[in-house]
């Protein structure tokens, strides 16, 4: 999951590297973790077929080119920011990185949240 800090103007990486970021696999452990939102404040959160979408090279997006694209996405849109065109945009972000139009091997799901007073 990522969090956006509006008065920062930028994402922080929530919950530990490497686990799926949205999901639940039985068995698992799972931490918790608290997160005070103030007014402007967003999480993303999204499952690991965002990060796991390959280039036509083969590179794999990740986790912190994942962060690299919200970011960029965030920033290129008109204030005040509608999340339905952020994750519109996000998500055709992931397809131009993966370079190829038609159904991607895993699916993504993003939930975005944002404070708003």
């Amino acid at each position: 999951m990522l969090l956006w800090r509006e008065r920062e103007k930028r994402f922080l990486e929530l919950g530990r590297a490497g686990g799926f970021p949205l999901g639940y696999i039985t068995g698992e452990t799972y931490s918790q973790q608290s997160v005070r939102l103030n007014h402007g404040d967003m999480i993303l959160a999204f499952s690991d077929g965002a990060t796991e979408v390959r280039s036509p090279a083969g590179e794999q997006l990740t986790s912190k080119g994942f962060l690299e694209l919200a970011e960029k996405t965030l920033r290129g849109l008109p204030e005040p920011l509608v999340l339905q065109d952020f994750s519109s945009a996000l998500l055709e972000g992931v397809q131009l990185y993966r370079g190829q139009e038609g159904e991607l091997e895993d699916d993504i799901t993003l939930l975005t949240l944002r404070r708003v007073t």
